[in-house]
Formats: structure tokens, sequence, C-alpha cells
């Protein structure tokens, strides 16, 4: 993790946990909160990397290096560059330096 690298700024999102009418629970993101903004190294997952992926059975297509940040876990999002994240993995850098984060865009 290189803070140079670190040029995309991010918004972390979090939403209210609601009941369907069959009392199914569902994220509610159309009213998202932001849990953090942050500066994040954004990476495109490469054909071997995502290949790999598959192998452990985590679907995803980026990685987000972020400064640590205490509470980010998989039910948030990530908005950025105009597109959302699906957070699928949140994985400690070091001793509290980082988090690599695994997304999986949407729209």
């Amino acid at each position: 993790m290189q803070v140079g690298k670190m040029d995309r700024p991010i918004e972390i999102q979090t939403a209210p946990k609601r009941k369907t009418e069959m009392g199914e629970p569902y994220f509610d993101w159309d009213d998202a909160e932001t849990y953090a903004t942050a500066w994040a190294e954004k990476r495109e997952m490469g054909g071997r990397e995502f290949f790999a992926a598959a192998h452990v059975g985590v679907e995803f297509d980026t990685k987000f290096f972020i400064h640590f940040l205490e509470g980010v876990d998989t039910t948030m999002r990530i908005f950025c560059e105009g597109k959302y994240y699906d957070i699928q993995f949140v994985r400690e850098i070091g001793r509290r330096a980082g988090l690599e984060i695994l997304g999986l865009g949407r729209g």
C-alpha cells in the first residue's frame, strides 16, 4: 500500500436494514448514508486474479486500498467515480495500517 497511489476519492456508504411485507430483511439503499470518505488506490482485476478469486468463492472485480478505518464491513458499499461497488471482503493490512477491500461493481 503506497500513499502516492491513493488518488481516488471514495465514499463508503451504509444503509438501514428493513423488512419486506413478507418479513425478509434487506438493505434500503435509497436511504443510504455516508459512513466515511477516504482516498483510495483502485485496482481493476486482471484475468488471472479474477480466475484465482473464483476458486476461493469470492466474487469481486475491483480492489481498493485505504488507510485503516474501523468498522468497514460487507454490509456496506463504495461509491467511486460514478459507480457503486458492493463490499465482498475486507482485510486489515499490517497492524491497523490499512484495509484491502474487495468490491463487485454495480452499474
